[in-house]
């Protein structure tokens, strides 16, 4: 026999919350700000790596580069996790609890 998780009503005002926040979400990410719950992505291969700037828009630039400018790149999401727009690499994305 299964156990199962007795399942809890939700309110209408929490499912109406709960798409406001999605809808929240979709703007902001539309306007270029980070709102993942991953790790930021640094290629070993190339260098390119991802930042937060303080108004929380996502930028990447090279490592070790002075002016570190917003290059434009993105990652692009993959089934194996992402592909460096610069060198092809394939990166994978850990959650911040996993061991190295």
């Amino acid at each position: 026999m299964s156990h199962q998780e007795p399942k809890i009503p939700f309110s209408s005002e929490l499912k109406e919350l709960a798409g406001h926040l999605r809808e929240v979400h979709r703007q902001a990410e539309a306007l270029g700000l980070f709102v993942e719950d991953r790790l930021l992505l640094h290629c070993a291969g190339c260098g390119l790596r991802e930042d937060v700037r303080f108004d929380g828009r996502l930028v990447t630039s090279l490592q070790g580069v002075a002016d570190a400018r917003d290059s434009g790149l993105r990652f692009e999401p993959s089934a194996g996790g992402f592909v460096c727009p610069l060198c092809h690499a394939t990166l994978s994305v850990r959650d911040e609890g996993e061991d190295n």
